[in-house]
């Protein structure tokens, strides 16, 4: 069995009592789970600032479809070089926090990125225990290119263990999901003083 949990922590000004007790399930969730993966409604509204509060939760609600969608892509489209669920539980499996992303560029590199920068937490991607990298691509992509991205990601952030997937299917622009698993965060750490697994 795998457990992969998504937390909201409420925003600072809902006070110290709501934050308190959020933390407190925070704890009891992630030992329960294998990876746990934080939202901050306060990064939410910081990255949204010119969308009514509204609109804001829906571009939370998108990075949980998103999440969704990404799963089942995951397993039930085909691909040049396939990762699958198998992989998923192999890489997420008592990770501690992590970070699941999804992206799209005029380039594999941009997409990445996008997926990579797509959170809201301050997840440092240093020293993370392993990476899912899943790319849907247009079917003129060169595969040179494409192995460039896994070696940056792990020189970058000494990532040994980087399992990689490749689609190359009929669309117009290039798309991406990419699991981080055993990311630090400074803010989850200071508010409930929760190890890093190892």
């Amino acid at each position: 069995m795998l457990i992969v949990s998504l937390v909201t922590i409420p925003f600072k000004d809902e006070g110290l009592t709501r934050m308190a007790n959020a933390m407190i399930g925070l704890r009891e969730i992630y030992d329960l789970s294998d990876m746990t993966v934080v939202n901050s409604n306060d990064i939410l509204v910081q990255l949204c600032q010119r969308l009514s509060l509204t609109s804001a939760f829906k571009v939370q609600d998108r990075i949980i479809s998103d999440f969704i969608e990404g799963i089942i892509r995951l397993v039930t489209v085909a691909g040049t070089f396939n990762v699958d669920f198998a992989d998923f539980k192999t890489v997420t499996q008592n990770s501690g926090f992590g970070h699941i992303g999804f992206g799209k560029g005029r380039t594999a590199e941009e997409a990445v990125e996008t997926a990579m920068d797509n959170r809201l937490m301050d997840y440092d991607f240093k020293m993370t225990k392993a990476v899912l990298l899943n790319l849907e691509c247009p079917k003129h992509e060169e595969v040179e290119r494409i192995h460039k991205i896994t070696t940056e990601i792990s020189d970058k952030y000494k990532i040994r263990n980087i399992r990689f997937g490749l689609k190359l299917l009929d669309i117009s622009q290039p798309r991406a999901m990419v699991v981080f698993a055993g990311v630090t965060s400074g803010m989850t750490r200071q508010l409930c003083g929760i190890p890093i697994r190892r």
